[in-house]
């Protein structure tokens, strides 16, 4: 059903949205993707070498956005069809928004994700949705690129047609808010013996402050493909609070990553590509005990420029 509705929508706008757009909207362009999304959380024992991770999930994504003056908005609305992981699993609940801007060297954006129900993962077994968890994450990220002859708003996908081969090293600012809950424990009670002082631990809370370094760079082959990355690693200073239980809330500083891949073709009013944005953060909590998240965005999407 997502895949009909895209080329639908690719169709629609191709032939009619140059006038209707002219008439009414007046944008600089509309996106519509394929998304695949997710907010998850690793829980990793080092002591006995074993983890299980805390997933939703979801079909592919129907996301629409839209941008004017330099100033983007976007919605992802799930595939109400069922695969076959849903037949077996059940379905997460999911809703996910964002809004990006460019100024000047600046990249900004905000983002607010949330899941209910969360199924257990351990290496390659799945269990079936649990929908006592609810998962959120939100938070607003600024990217400073110093190369003064980079240029955020040709570069990156969202706001312009023209792609120019340039480079730059980027230096990111990031406050995010994250939360898992479950009233009954935020961990399957079969796993009581090796997180034990997890038992009854019904939220947990982590602020994160932190700053990460790294690499940007637009190619181009030939006249029309073209592949944007960024790999950028920092320290954070994460705030985590325990709701239940016997555990101290926690300030310790974490190690944070972002790896964005951008690969698409450029025709002659829009852009066609295929883009993964992942950002891992990971806390220390104990002497055995670790804690990651992960928000990660796989896109494919098909922009189109009035």
């Amino acid at each position: 059903m997502t895949v009909l509705a895209f080329t639908l929508l690719i169709f629609l706008t191709n032939s009619y949205g140059d006038k209707f757009n002219k008439e009414s909207l007046k944008l600089d362009s509309v996106q519509y993707s394929m998304d695949a999304t997710s907010l998850s959380y690793e829980f990793e024992n080092k002591k006995e070498n074993s983890g299980l991770e805390l997933v939703p999930v979801t079909n592919i994504q129907a996301g629409i956005s839209i941008t004017k003056n330099n100033y983007s908005i976007g919605f992802s609305f799930e595939d109400p069809s069922q695969s076959d992981d849903i037949k077996e699993l059940g379905r997460s609940r999911a809703f996910d928004a964002q809004f990006s801007s460019t100024y000047r060297r600046h990249y900004i954006e905000a983002y607010y994700q949330r899941y209910s129900g969360l199924g257990v993962q351990i290496g390659t077994e799945s269990k079936p949705i649990n929908y006592d968890y609810e998962s959120l994450n939100y938070g607003v990220l600024v990217k400073h690129f110093f190369n003064e002859e980079y240029d955020p708003y040709n570069s990156l996908m969202h706001f312009s047609h023209e792609k120019f081969e340039s480079s730059s090293w980027v230096l990111g600012f990031a406050l995010e808010r994250n939360l898992i809950k479950n009233n009954n424990g935020i961990l399957p009670t079969e796993f009581n013996n090796l997180y034990s002082e997890y038992i009854d631990v019904r939220q947990l809370r982590q602020t994160a402050i932190g700053a990460n370094f790294g690499y940007t760079r637009l190619h181009r082959f030939s006249e029309n493909y073209y592949l944007n990355y960024l790999l950028a690693f920092g320290p954070n200073l994460i705030n985590a609070e325990y709701i239940g239980g016997d555990i101290e809330n926690t300030q310790k500083t974490g190690l944070a990553s972002n790896l964005s891949i951008d690969f698409g073709y450029s025709f002659k009013k829009s852009l066609f590509g295929l883009s993964l944005n992942t950002t891992r953060s990971n806390l220390e909590a104990s002497e055995f005990t670790s804690i990651s998240y992960s928000r990660t965005k796989v896109q494919i999407y098909y922009n189109y420029f009035f």
